[in-house]
């Protein structure tokens, strides 16, 4: 202590002259603290707001390709639609097995579909997508003719549709 007083001398300029320097450090410390912290919630609030706005884009990109692959599959089930016979009917008194299941035959017309691959083939092959038709037994539907095929490779006819996939029913649903 002695060495600071004698630094500033103990004239009273040298001792304002360290009352100053220690004021003068005491506003830096805390303009420093009070700046450090103004930053970091003002940098933390821009991050917060660049994050909003990134995943409202992401949001935003997500919805528009969610809608744009529910065009296009509704544009390839029209497709696929138009490639049918206008009629179709299911006769129940003369079942036809797909799969492992006798199942009411799916009629165009004179032409059975079931296990007639035909039009869902070319429908792959034309689109790169998958092609099934299914038909009414009870309270469920049942694949007759698909493109799909398990890890052995065979065709899953005869296999019924999960509840949850009804929407993808368009077939059965479309306007005549």
């Amino acid at each position: 202590m002695n060495a600071i007083r004698n630094g500033f001398g103990s004239s009273i300029a040298g001792k304002l002259n360290a009352a100053l320097t220690i004021i003068i450090s005491i506003v830096f410390v805390v303009a420093g603290v009070l700046l450090t912290f103004w930053l970091g919630d003002s940098l933390e609030q821009r991050g917060i707001r660049e994050l909003r706005l990134t995943n409202q884009q992401i949001t935003d990109m997500m919805g528009a390709y969610a809608s744009s692959l529910e065009e296009s599959a509704n544009l390839l089930g029209a497709s696929f639609a138009a490639s049918l016979p206008k009629r179709m009917s299911v006769d129940s008194m003369h079942p036809v097995t797909s799969g492992d299941k006798a199942l009411p035959a799916l009629k165009g017309g004179d032409v059975v579909f079931n296990n007639n691959f035909s039009q869902v083939d070319e429908f792959s092959r034309v689109t790169g997508g998958v092609a099934t038709l299914f038909v009414r037994d009870g309270d469920n539907f049942f694949r007759v003719a698909t493109s799909v095929k398990n890890k052995e490779g065979e065709r899953v006819t005869g296999s019924a549709l999960d509840a949850g996939q009804s929407h993808l029913l368009c077939i059965v649903k479309r306007p005549s």
